[in-house]
């Protein structure tokens, strides 16, 4: 009778213990099943923030569709992430202190539109040194032979800049000079475009050497003013929306519209009135969306632990007056509309 006292007992004790092992078991069930859906249905997901560091934060159309599709990426995937820029592409000091600033906010990724090609690779190196993935965009920086960061997400511009200096040939009266209005030209991009340009040029075609419009469209008008002073010259080409702006407005206030061949890069309101009416002979046209969803995307798949490409080419094409309301076209120059 005693020992079947004791089993009693034994055994109310497995009972309680149980009962109480299976509430527990429902509470953290429950618990746990509320906090999938709060994430789930919230705006962001725990744990996970991405800084962007972009060259600026004017109203440049390039940047405005960029940003887009980093924006979309974000909503898409319920991800955190904070734009930071200098105010204007030209102020490097600035874009640096940033980064150091980003280092020290210890974001699980940074994603860096480096505006030039040596100074930022310090800065670059520290984010990887630091431990935080680091994904370029657009512009890269010089890692002594080995690419800084896990991924690459850009326009190719060698073969974008090929593009534009085959398109410019074409049209170039015969005997006639070319000049080149770069952006930047510490900047990764602009140095590919201005050397892609270059090889679609016939060997006896003579470029001058590449100017500098030190990111302001003010400064691309006075160049390309000087420009045409010289008589020789047949042509230019200009390596951005604002440099080719600026080129454009000289072009035309100087009456010389369909007179001097002009072919630039991107595309914006102006951009594509001064296509309509002949002053832009062509542009070529970048994937700034693409370039910054897939920024975005591949950013996330990172912190999914999934491998990535260290290298993601979203393609540019030429557009001319002829070709800029193709449907395919006239998504790409019209993005807001």
């Amino acid at each position: 009778m005693k020992y079947l006292h004791f089993w009693k007992q034994q055994k109310t004790k497995l009972t309680k213990v149980a009962l109480w092992t299976i509430a527990a078991a429902v509470v953290i069930g429950i618990t746990t099943f509320i906090a999938i859906s709060y994430f789930a249905s919230a705006d962001v997901l725990p744990s996970r923030k991405i800084i962007v560091i972009g060259k600026t934060n004017q109203n440049i159309a390039f940047w405005m569709s960029l940003r887009s599709g980093v924006d979309v990426a974000a909503k898409e995937y319920k991800i955190d992430y904070e734009y930071w820029s200098p105010d204007l592409e030209s102020d490097l000091d600035k874009q640096i202190n940033l980064v150091y600033q980003a280092i020290e906010a210890k974001p699980d990724v940074i994603i860096l539109a480096a505006s030039d090609y040596e100074r930022l690779s310090e800065p670059a190196q520290a984010v990887c040194d630091a431990g935080i993935p680091l994904i370029t965009l657009d512009s890269t920086v010089n890692g002594n032979g080995k690419q800084i960061g896990t991924c690459f997400v850009a326009t190719d511009n060698v073969a974008a800049g090929v593009k534009a200096g085959e398109t410019i040939q074409a049209l170039l009266p015969e005997g006639k000079k070319l000049a080149v209005i770069s952006p930047l030209i510490g900047t990764n991009s602009s140095k590919d475009r201005d050397k892609g340009v270059r090889q679609g040029l016939s060997p006896d075609t003579v470029a001058l050497p590449t100017v500098d419009s030190a990111g302001s469209e003010e400064i691309a008008f006075e160049l390309a003013s000087g420009i045409l002073g010289n008589p020789d010259i047949g042509g230019i080409v200009c390596l951005n929306e604002y440099s080719t702006i600026g080129a454009a407005r000289a072009i035309e206030e100087a009456g010389l519209a369909g007179k001097i061949i002009l072919v630039g890069f991107d595309s914006s309101p102006s951009l594509n009135t001064y296509l309509e009416e002949g002053c832009l002979s062509a542009t070529v046209i970048q994937r700034p969306f693409n370039m910054g969803y897939v920024a975005m995307t591949q950013a996330i798949s990172l912190l999914d632990g999934n491998r990535i490409d260290p290298f993601y080419d979203t393609g540019s094409i030429v557009v001319t007056k002829d070709t800029m309301y193709l449907e395919e076209n006239e998504k790409l120059l019209f993005p807001f509309t």
